[in-house]
């Protein structure tokens, strides 16, 4: 009996514990190095660093609270108390609140949706203690050696400590990288919010102000949803007739300028899209215009939408691929013009679709009217299956980009455990 546990026991002591694990050295760390004068070590992103201004760091608050106390009795906000004691962004709620009632916009549900919010930002200030980050400014004097990481790529250190990564600051970058590639890109946070630049953070608080517009117009006011099919806007709510008109023309497009390639076995996403669309939920608003076509935007006018949704697609029979992006459009007033809000993208291929889904694809009735165009310009089988398989691609692309969407928007920008909160601080000297 003796021998049979022995064995086990004496592999059970080379296998390393957590307190045995090496340390991560300074060098191979996702994070900077400052070193000040009294000796103590501020782990954290070098946001800024000039030799004759001084240095900004940026850190985790609960780190500096935990590993260096004595620098937390040395910070002096330069924030004023009036910055301090409200959110800026309850004042805006505020007046909005007061401006729409009595007006058509100002539903029971609405107002007490927004007085919500506000009860949850009144009850959170925007800076003091309570932030979950500390910018540091540093005195030149101050500073007695730093170390600014190079490997990883720039901003790897603030992106690290912005998207909440565990224990940053004693982990290697190739852990962290590897982690930070997990987060979608449309929600990896890589650099400071644009308040950096502002001392009581009013760009910042509009920014978040007119996302919660956006949320609570989508919720409960007038959404329009417009198709895009080679250049002509279309609305869900036009006539059947419409729509199956478009996209007849769209397919017809389709067939006729892909059936050459689609037989001889050819390659390559179409024109459009294809080339400019990044993952699955990536925000694409530089292929995307900023403001709202105005053949668009007549259709929104008319429908009286506070938001617009524009769907397009494109097709790549070949691949039996979809590729479907949603921009989100927005306007604040009837006089204003609707901007963009957001933009994502769903993508599809055969390896994503299962037997049932194609099956009922090929029996519905358009997608046969659309399978017998392919067999008129000559399509055999092969072709005409793949075909299919484009058509339900698109419905998971759709599902897809649909969901990206509403977790974009299932944040409220008002929650202080989503809302990126940074006290801004100076490090007072130590009398000598």
């Amino acid at each position: 009996m003796t021998r049979v546990f022995l064995l086990p026991l004496m592999l059970l002591l080379f296998i390393p514990t957590p307190a045995a694990t090496a340390e991560v050295p300074i060098r191979r760390r996702a994070v900077d190095l400052i070193i000040l004068k009294d000796g103590t070590r501020l782990l954290g992103a070098i946001v800024s660093d000039d030799r004759r201004n001084g240095t900004d760091l940026l850190v985790r608050q609960q780190w500096l609270s935990d590993n260096a106390p004595d620098v937390v009795a040395r910070l002096e906000d330069d924030q004023n108390e009036a910055d301090n004691a409200a959110n800026p962004v309850a004042a805006l709620v505020q007046q909005y609140i007061e401006q729409i009632e009595g007006t058509p916009k100002g539903s029971l549900e609405r107002i007490g949706y927004l007085q919500e919010r506000l009860t949850n930002l009144q009850a959170v200030p925007a800076g003091g203690n309570l932030a979950e980050f500390v910018l540091i400014h540093i005195p030149p004097r101050q500073v007695r050696q730093r170390l600014q990481q190079t490997g990883g790529g720039p901003g790897l250190s603030t992106a690290a400590i912005l998207n909440g990564i565990d224990d940053v600051e004693n982990r290697s970058r190739t852990e962290v990288l590897k982690e930070l590639r997990q987060i979608p890109q449309g929600q990896l946070l890589t650099r400071l919010p644009q308040q950096e630049q502002q001392t009581s953070s009013e760009r910042q608080a509009e920014q978040q102000f007119r996302q919660l517009l956006v949320v609570t117009d989508r919720a409960f006011g007038t959404t329009a949803k417009l198709i895009l099919l080679n250049g002509d806007y279309v609305s869900e709510r036009g006539s059947a007739a419409q729509i199956q008109m478009l996209t007849t023309k769209m397919m017809m497009n389709q067939v006729q300028s892909q059936l050459q390639d689609l037989l001889n076995e050819g390659s390559g996403l179409p024109g459009g899209l294809g080339g400019e669309l990044s993952n699955t939920g990536a925000d694409n608003t530089g292929a995307v215009p900023g403001s709202l076509p105005a053949k668009a935007a007549a259709i929104a006018a008319a429908e009286n939408a506070d938001v617009v949704e524009v769907s397009e697609m494109n097709l790549n029979p070949t691949a039996g691929s979809a590729v479907v992006r949603i921009s989100m459009y927005h306007r604040g007033a009837p006089e204003d013009d609707y901007r963009l809000a957001t933009s994502v993208v769903g993508r599809a291929s055969g390896a994503d679709i299962t037997p049932e889904q194609k099956k009922r694809i090929e029996q519905d009735s358009r997608v046969q009217q659309v399978t017998t165009m392919f067999s008129a310009l000559g399509s055999g089988g092969q072709q005409i299956n793949r075909a299919l398989s484009v058509g339900a691609a698109v419905e998971v692309a759709q599902e897809r980009a649909r969901a990206a969407l509403n977790q974009a928007l299932a944040t409220s920008p008002t929650d202080a455990a989503t809302a990126i909160s940074i006290r801004r601080s100076e490090l007072v000297p130590v009398e000598e």
